[in-house]
């Protein structure tokens, strides 16, 4: 569902006939979507089914990674490992005194097996003994290319890979010896953009998989729904959406004193919660229960692909 058809809900809801103060300027575009942000918050805080990557290069030089600034505080990190000699290397997290027990002096190096997450900094144990892989593009690319031609793609994944070039992340999903193929521009909430010939191609080799907040809709100083924002897809299932609505309409409601109207939005925010949270949880439960596949050594030949 659009976030267009979101709000077309929300102003069906707060101007229903039997209201006499629909029209109140309190209901303002910057206070519908403040409204319907805080509620997507306790979805996302509540339910934890939005769900994203995060990558980054990892170098030699660095041990701290600055984690997504829109992951939930609560039970956000999934999964992490990095990438190296060809395979990635899961990497458990650790609390402060494990790591600090563990590696108390700075002089560790090898293949990283342990992150630790405070204050959104992520550190990784014990540092990592190479680099992100590095290459150069072969001719300037626009922000729209799909392919991308480089100098060689030479250890970097074979599929579905991420890069940075300049500020832009870019997600690949196969390679030839020269090109990226597949790509998807601006990926992790960066700007697609165009880049010239000879500019560096850094593997992202740090994956981390976690879940995050909704992404905000923006208001500007006219009071006007920006109209990228509106034609966005919804993070939460459609099914969802209609009690999300609920609780928008009824905080707007009770905020102009319209009580009566406002009831009939009253709904038990802690059980949707609860329940949003099942149905996801039942839904990825189908899934796997469907496949056929035992574990990864029933069918793997090597580590590069997979013959079934």
């Amino acid at each position: 569902m659009l976030v267009s058809d979101v709000i077309d809900r929300i102003n069906t809801a707060i101007s229903d006939e039997d209201s006499t103060k629909a029209s109140n300027t309190l209901f303002t575009n910057k206070r519908k979507v403040n409204q319907l942000k805080n509620a997507l918050d306790q979805y996302a805080s509540n339910v934890k089914g939005i769900e994203d990557i995060f990558s980054t290069p990892v170098n030699t030089s660095n041990r701290v990674v600055t984690g997504p600034t829109d992951a939930i505080r609560s039970q956000a990190y999934r999964l992490a490992y990095i990438w190296r000699d060809g395979r990635k290397n899961p990497l458990n997290i650790k609390n402060l005194n494990y790591v600090t027990t563990e590696f108390p002096y700075n002089t560790y190096s090898g293949i990283p097996r342990f992150i630790n997450v405070w204050n959104n900094e992520i550190t990784i144990y014990p540092d990592s003994s190479s680099s992100a892989q590095t290459t150069t593009l072969n001719g300037a690319i626009s922000d729209s290319a799909t392919t991308i031609t480089v100098a060689s793609t030479n250890s970097f994944p074979e599929l579905n890979g991420r890069i940075t070039i300049n500020n832009e992340k870019i997600r690949y999903t196969a390679k030839t010896a020269t090109t990226f193929t597949g790509c998807t521009r601006g990926v992790e909430g960066t700007t697609a953009a165009g880049h010239s010939n000879s500019d560096t191609v850094t593997h992202n080799n740090f994956e981390l998989f976690y879940r995050r907040k909704h992404f905000e809709i923006s208001v500007d100083a006219n009071d006007t729904i920006s109209p990228t924002d509106l034609a966005k897809e919804m993070e939460i299932p459609d099914e969802h959406v209609e009690p999300i609505v609920d609780l928008v309409a009824n905080k707007l409601l009770i905020l102009i004193g319209d009580f009566n109207l406002a009831d009939r939005y009253k709904i038990d925010a802690a059980a949707f919660f609860r329940q949003a949270k099942n149905d996801i949880e039942a839904g990825y439960g189908d899934v796997v229960q469907g496949g056929m596949i035992g574990h990864a050594y029933d069918w793997e030949v090597n580590n590069i692909g997979a013959t079934i």
